[in-house]
């Protein structure tokens, strides 16, 4: 079906589509607005009088229907609209229907015609971003062109199905008008650290009702006792109560008029602000207490996270799918705290999925993710998936969600990706989501060839935290990737390493080659000065795996020698007057012609003994006790 079906008994010429469909409109007793090319705005002076009346014949004959066009709602076109921007989920969740009547898809739902009652109804909000425009308002109608470049269209056009009437639920929530709210109002449970926000958010609902600051509180009262999982202190609730009566009540406020070049000169004092204004003290209570973090530093309730890295060997789902396990098993994942969480996990890839969630461990934890794969909603557009899978993963009580890889699901195409509008509008949709359900949300995006994030700049600007993966300069263990963090919470790096099935943290690159210099010399040294070994016999030994250049393996010869674990000596009657090293903690006696370079002590204290530049290594306990050569006693290493 077309953006707009005529009813083929209009064979007069026109300027264009909308002005053919603002001529059957009117000629269907509804009355048509001319609008703005790709707005939503009227092509009409400020303070026209057509949302209150229809246009005389001579009137619509001057209307410039060029571009977009829109139809009055209320008892002057006869009509209300639902709009439905959520795409029918707020509706979903509440059982609520709508029998066949004319039907607009939109960018982001739908619009359903119903016939007006003959007392008129006003425009109001329903719930979620679900909207009745009645009286006083108009809706943009096919064939409209949205800002987005989305058509609007006809799904069931005025020729297919009469207007019905409103159905009983939607007059009976416009009754409802300034009702009390109640727990059952609020929904699924509310957690720690969205208790300020959810609360607020629920009081200055009822304050635009027209309650007052008492009734406000006893109503948080019970819905704090009732939802909240550790409910707050009344002083507390009170407080929130107190700051949402700050704002005035809607049945003392009187229609404000459109703010206008004037209005803004003349400053707030001529026009009351309609802007929604909170002081600092709201701001705070609302944010509650800081970030609610699933993986430290990475992953946090109500943030979105960009997390990017090579393709096919980047290690992007490994880190990720590993992350799920370390914290069912209540681990952390590269030294990163974590917590339990669970996640609803979109992924493009097909059967080979199941591979890697069985070497990260998951099928030992089946209860903490659940899979949708692409090839299941290839059909499905980006901001619907993406508003119905943020909408499951609260239904379900999940934590997070999950999408990888962002430019298969949102369908970006050639330079697409480098199109700040593009990649914003899509950005955008996932942020409102974390917003919305409190949840995380992470996308995951593949790098560029150099290992740093490609495409628009809109990542960085639209995401809260993010995180490159990629393999660390230098010569490291195949298994090593290097994790850059920068955010609205800080800046850090961090190397990683996916060692028996998890990720452990390493420190950074130098710490990396310095401990394994470090592990590399006492494994081949000799455990006698007679068989000492030079430095370059030393560096003749290294193999391809054990990637440690010679200035590295300099400064940890250097550093055994100071903590005396290494003994030197320099033979003074050789040509060029050589140093040899072995294992051992006091050397046995030399003779005259041999100059020893030996630390009598073994001090920890605050690395005295650590030379300029040399950081300690870091060794896992099994690793900080050798077999002292020379005694055959085990003591510490470091």
């Amino acid at each position: 079906m077309g953006p707009y079906r005529s009813r083929g008994d209009l064979v007069e010429s026109y300027t264009s589509d909308a002005e053919q469909a603002a001529v059957d409109y009117r000629q269907r007793g509804w009355s048509p607005l001319p609008l703005k090319m790709r707005l939503k705005v009227p092509k009409l002076p400020k303070g026209h009088p057509f949302l209150g009346r229809k246009a005389t014949d001579e009137e619509h004959a001057r209307f410039d229907f060029r571009h977009n066009v829109g139809i009055v709602a209320g008892k002057v076109s006869g009509i209300i609209v639902l709009d439905d921007d959520d795409d029918g989920e707020t509706m979903r969740k509440n059982d609520w229907r709508v029998p066949p009547t004319p039907t607009v898809r939109t960018k982001r739902g739908h619009q359903y015609y119903f016939r007006c009652p003959e007392e008129g109804l006003p425009t109001f909000d329903v719930a979620g971003k679900l909207e009745v425009r009645g009286d006083g308002s108009y809706v943009v109608a096919p064939p409209s062109v949205h800002p987005s470049g989305a058509v609007y269209e006809w799904v069931i056009s005025p020729d297919e199905a009469e207007l019905a009437e409103p159905p009983a639920w939607l007059i009976k929530q416009a009754a409802m008008r300034g009702r009390r709210m109640t727990a059952e109002d609020v929904g699924e449970t509310i957690a720690n650290g969205s208790r300020n926000k959810t609360l607020f958010s629920v009081a200055c609902t009822l304050r635009r009702r027209g309650l007052d600051e008492e009734t406000i509180y006893l109503a948080l009262l019970g819905i704090n006792g009732a939802k909240c999982e550790t409910p707050l202190d009344e002083d507390e609730v009170r407080k929130i109560a107190g700051s949402s009566a700050r704002y005035e009540a809607a049945e003392t406020q009187s229609d404000p008029p459109p703010i206008d070049s004037d209005h803004i000169h003349g400053g707030f004092d001529r026009n009351k602000s309609t802007l929604p204004l909170r002081t600092v003290e709201e701001i705070i209570e609302e944010a509650g207490d800081g970030p609610s973090w699933v993986v430290e530093n990475i992953l946090a309730r109500g943030a979105l996270t960009d997390f990017s890295g090579l393709a096919k060997k980047g290690g992007k789902t490994t880190f990720w799918l590993h992350g799920i396990a370390a914290g069912a098993r209540g681990e952390d994942h590269g030294g990163f705290a974590t917590e339990p969480a669970k996640y609803l996990y979109l992924t493009e890839q097909g059967n080979n999925f199941a591979e890697a969630l069985q070497d990260a461990g998951l099928s030992d934890h089946p209860d903490y993710v659940r899979i949708v794969q692409f090839k299941d909603v290839s059909t499905v557009e980006w901001e619907r998936l993406i508003r119905e899978a943020g909408a499951e993963t609260k239904r379900l009580g999940f934590d997070v969600l999950v999408v990888d890889t962002f430019a298969v699901f949102a369908r970006l195409k050639g330079s697409e990706e480098n199109d700040s509008g593009a990649v914003g509008d899509r950005m955008r949709v996932l942020r409102l989501v974390a917003q919305r359900y409190g949840i995380a949300v992470v996308l995951i995006r593949h790098a560029g060839k150099d290992g740093t994030p490609r495409g628009s700049s809109a990542f960085e600007a639209e995401a809260d935290i993010c995180v490159s993966i990629s393999r660390p300069e230098g010569r490291h263990d195949p298994s090593v990737r290097k994790l850059s963090g920068v955010g609205r919470y800080g800046e850090w790096e961090r190397n990683v390493q996916l060692h028996e099935g998890r990720y452990i943290s390493l420190g950074t690159d130098d710490r990396i080659e310095f401990t394994k210099a470090v592990r590399f010399v006492k494994s081949v040294l000799p455990e006698s000065p007679e068989a000492g070994m030079k430095k370059p016999e030393l560096l003749d030994r290294r193999g391809e795996a054990d990637n440690i250049s010679s200035a590295t393996l300099a400064r940890a010869l250097q550093w055994l020698v100071k903590q005396g674990d290494v003994g030197e000596k320099q033979i003074m009657d050789r040509r060029g007057k050589p140093k040899v090293y072995w294992l051992a903690y006091k050397p046995p006696g030399g003779d005259g012609g041999i100059y020893f370079n030996q630390t009598p002590t073994h001090n920890h204290d605050n690395d005295r003994n650590k030379p300029e530049g040399v950081e300690t290594p870091l060794l896992t306990p099994r690793e900080e006790a050798v077999d002292d050569p020379t005694d055959g006693r085990v003591r510490e290493a470091f």
